[in-house]
């Protein structure tokens, strides 16, 4: 199971496909949305459109090693195991079509297959697939340094701002709630919950990023205290209002769940929804 590092949605002929990059800088499509943009029908695999005999001389060589299903990588989205191929083969899978289309070897059932691999090459021929899922994830900003520092300035000043109230009390009342404890207080409430915001609401904001920098400038003493609130390191333009808009999420999750188990739940199901990845397991 990899890890998931980047997700996003990319337009390919007209319709909106999930990618993601996982470790290890592998960028990969979801394989039921793969075959549904070679064959129209999302249902099954791949590996039984690579084993017709006439597309033999024309296999991927990396598919002449290994079985189709052994190059299928596996990661979590929320609680749903996505299954995906890496960029460069759906490239050679889209090249063995148009191979045997071109040398004459394609039977009269494989046309239609043909034909969308190669508007399938020719959608992503200018800049290449895996350019395009960078560019739809994002990912290509953790790759420039200068990129990144632009980015994380727009949601972080230097200069602390003068507190103001972000977390209101009726977040803190549905975390005592499903948790099941007495309603708390500012001074009296468990550090647990600030591992819950910090999880919940900050780190989802750019996968970390920000949160990392707002450490950084905010750390932890020995005591495990810090001279200011995170939130007072966010900018007003950008960085308050999408922590408002977490909170505010993570307030509506809470308030229809009973009790921490459920909210884990419902925060991963909406979560799954949110990064466009809403698909059944395979």
């Amino acid at each position: 199971m990899l890890k998931l590092l980047r997700f996003g949605y990319l337009k390919i002929l007209g319709n909106e496909i999930p990618v993601a990059v996982l470790e290890g800088e592998k960028r990969v499509m979801v394989q039921r949305e793969v075959v549904g943009l070679l064959t129209g029908n999302k249902k099954g695999g791949l590996s039984r459109y690579l084993k017709p005999d006439n597309l033999q001389p024309y296999l991927p060589e990396k598919f002449k090693d290994i079985p189709l299903d052994q190059a299928v990588l596996k990661f979590k989205v929320g609680n749903v195991t996505a299954q995906a191929f890496e960029a460069n083969d759906i490239v050679n899978i889209c090249e063995m079509y148009i191979k045997a289309s071109t040398a004459g070897a394609i039977l009269p059932t494989q046309r239609k297959l043909a034909a969308k691999a190669e508007m399938l090459k020719r959608s992503f021929a200018k800049v290449g697939l895996i350019a395009l899922i960078d560019e739809a994830t994002g990912y290509q900003v953790l790759r420039d340094k200068e990129a990144l520092r632009i980015l994380v300035e727009q949601y972080i000043i230097e200069e602390a701002r003068e507190w103001t109230k972000e977390f209101y009390d009726p977040f803190f009342h549905e975390l005592d709630r499903i948790y099941g404890n007495q309603r708390t207080i500012s001074r009296s409430r468990p550090k647990y919950y600030a591992r819950f915001i910090n999880k919940y609401v900050y780190e989802p904001i750019e996968s970390g990023l920000i949160l990392d920098e707002l450490n950084r400038l905010n750390p932890l003493d020995r005591k495990g205290h810090r001279k200011k609130r995170l939130h007072q390191f966010l900018s007003e333009k950008l960085g308050l209002r999408v922590l408002r808009d977490r909170i505010a999420k993570v307030t509506a999750i809470m308030q229809i769940s009973p009790n921490m188990r459920r909210y884990k739940e419902s925060y991963e199901r909406m979560e799954s929804k949110q990064m466009w990845f809403n698909f059944p397991e395979d």
